[in-house]
């Protein structure tokens, strides 16, 4: 288990969303758990193989472009309104796109 300061002082995505003061369904909490944890993990500090591949995971994850199954990146961000495209950009920014695997949990 990795301790918080593992993790970069940065606010997330998803740290929008639950600021925008909206009363989210129990569902929709865990949409935007899931969106955290692998924003969280994508800018983990700590370094091994278990985090990375905690970074690979939540890289994957992101970078999905499958909508098949309901905690999908793809779903959970037109679930918010956000646009895919615009918010993996920002999260992966420079790392660009990895190979499309379909991720496990995030």
């Amino acid at each position: 288990m990795f301790m918080d300061t593992q993790y970069r002082d940065e606010p997330s995505p998803a740290d929008d969303l639950l600021a925008a003061g909206r009363a989210l369904q129990p569902e929709e909490r865990l949409m935007v758990e899931v969106l955290a944890l692998a924003c969280a993990d994508l800018r983990l500090r700590a370094r091994g193989v278990e985090a990375e591949a905690r970074r690979e995971a939540a890289h994957a994850w992101v970078a999905n472009e499958a909508e098949h199954w309901p905690l999908s990146f793809v779903r959970i961000c037109r679930h918010f309104d956000i646009e895919p495209t615009a918010l993996r950009d920002r999260l992966l920014g420079a790392q660009g796109r990895c190979d499309g695997r379909q991720p496990q949990a995030a």
